[in-house]
């Protein structure tokens, strides 16, 4: 059983959609995560470097929306995770995507995606 480091919420920034009012501007992404990893030699040695750094995840996760110009919240969720398992030292990753506005009708739309270091 492995053990979960998780953000909830981060609002980010980036450009996302097809539509040309879309891409005029960038727009607010809320981005959950999740990252699976064993915390054993975290609470053995206490030390930050033997764990997974909430504020340099948070940072890298804002960092890849600003720079981020995806059509699809699909595309941008799989090269978010893809970043994420190849910078940090986790097993698994669980990235939910929610684009508030998006649709008069409901408050957001989204995705939940998971993937498993290969």
């Amino acid at each position: 059983m492995k053990d979960t480091i998780y953000l909830n919420q981060l609002h980010t920034q980036t450009v996302i959609g097809i539509l040309p009012y879309e891409r005029a501007r960038k727009q607010t992404l809320v981005i959950s995560l999740e990252l699976e990893t064993d915390f054993n030699a975290a609470i053995a040695s206490g030390e930050l470097q033997d764990t997974l750094d909430y504020a340099a995840l948070a940072a890298f996760v804002a960092h890849f929306s600003a720079e981020a110009c995806y059509e699809l919240i699909e595309a941008f969720a799989a090269g978010l995770v893809d970043a994420v398992l190849q910078r940090f030292s986790a097993d698994a990753v669980t990235v939910t995507v929610e684009k508030p506005g998006a649709l008069k009708q409901t408050r957001e739309v989204g995705l939940k995606m998971r993937r498993e270091r290969r």
